[in-house]
């Protein structure tokens, strides 16, 4: 039998009362198929985190930038969505001229564009709204 002191015992049972709930199969379904808005929440930030690191390593690709201006317009963050467009439509049009990646820099491009184009429609809503 292992003696184990209060001061043990104490700690165990709070780090046991902070473990999530085991979900089983059903309930890890339920929360992919329908998750809360906390999920949904933590999921973008955790996005935010990993584009803010693609950007600081290649801050030259406007994919980086397409994507996390889409993440902060899903998140209502137009602001900083229009800045993210902007910054990824110039790289876009600045590869466009000077690479072979013809393709695939006009689909970021116009995917910069449209995003431009919602964000700034946000904007103009909310300034309205208000």
């Amino acid at each position: 039998m292992i003696n184990v002191s209060d001061e043990q015992q104490t700690v165990a049972e709070v780090e046991e009362t902070q473990l999530p709930p085991r979900v089983g199969f059903w309930g890890r379904l339920r929360r992919w198929v329908f998750p809360t808005v906390d999920d949904l929440r933590a999921y973008y930030h955790q996005q935010l985190v990993e584009l803010d690191d693609a950007v600081a390593l290649h801050p030259e690709s406007p994919t980086n930038y397409l994507l996390r201006g889409e993440v902060y317009l899903i998140m209502n963050q137009p602001q900083i969505a229009l800045a993210d467009f902007e910054k990824a439509f110039e790289l876009a049009s600045e590869h466009l001229e000077k690479a072979h990646w013809g393709i695939i820099m006009q689909v970021v491009q116009d995917r910069a564009q449209r995003g431009l184009l919602k964000a700034k429609q946000r904007l103009w809503r909310d300034v309205n709204v208000r």
